[in-house]
């Protein structure tokens, strides 16, 4: 069996450049433009951060910071694309 090593550094921006790539040819464009968006303007608090090494509080904090700044359902779809990038990254 063999052993996975993990990157040493990921940001949560680049593992968001990542996964677009790894589903590229599953995505529609508009819901490329959409991880782009979230990837540009929302979590900048985290976007930066090392993936390995961020906490659900953490995480808790983006989601709080960003629900003062946009509606319940941006704040729900960013959150949603985070999770599924961080389960994905992860779990390689």
């Amino acid at each position: 069996m063999e052993k996975q090593v993990k990157p040493k550094m990921l940001t949560l921006n680049d593992a968001i450049l990542d996964c677009e790539a790894m589903r590229e040819n599953v995505l529609s464009p508009a819901t490329i433009i959409g991880y782009e968006i979230v990837r540009r303007n929302r979590f900048q608090d985290i976007m930066n951060r090392d993936i390995f090494k961020l906490t659900k509080r953490d995480i808790q904090k983006a989601v709080d910071a960003e629900a003062a700044l946009v509606s319940p359902k941006t704040v729900a779809n960013a959150y949603g694309l985070i999770c599924s990038v961080l389960k994905t990254t992860r779990w390689r």
